[in-house]
């Protein structure tokens, strides 16, 4: 399930923005979104135990990003942060065109 379909779209938008903006309305948009995922899911039904393990799995590189990100996001130039924003979303937009073209 894709819940961040949003992200790049929103990032687009504020590309233009101090690397601090962007960073914290990605955030915002992204919790919300998957804040509403998860509740929606957990209402209907629709977590498994896959989904679960899946999280637990991947909960340690979570914790590592959010730690490593707090030494890193002040030095990273404002012009790399535009471009990064740029090639991520280039590359959400093939992926979602290749997922399109082959059905």
């Amino acid at each position: 399930m894709v819940a961040s379909i949003g992200g790049p779209p929103t990032a687009l938008l504020y590309s233009g923005e101090k690397a601090a903006t962007i960073r914290s309305t990605l955030a915002a948009v992204f919790t919300i979104g998957v804040l509403f995922t998860i509740t929606v899911r957990l209402l209907t039904g629709n977590i498994s135990e896959s989904d679960l393990s899946v999280s637990l799995v991947l909960l340690p590189a979570v914790i590592l990003g959010w730690f490593v990100s707090k030494g890193v996001k002040d030095r990273v130039p404002q012009d790399k942060v535009k471009n990064g924003v740029l090639v991520v979303a280039a590359a959400a937009a093939i992926g979602l065109i290749i997922r399109a073209v082959s059905g």
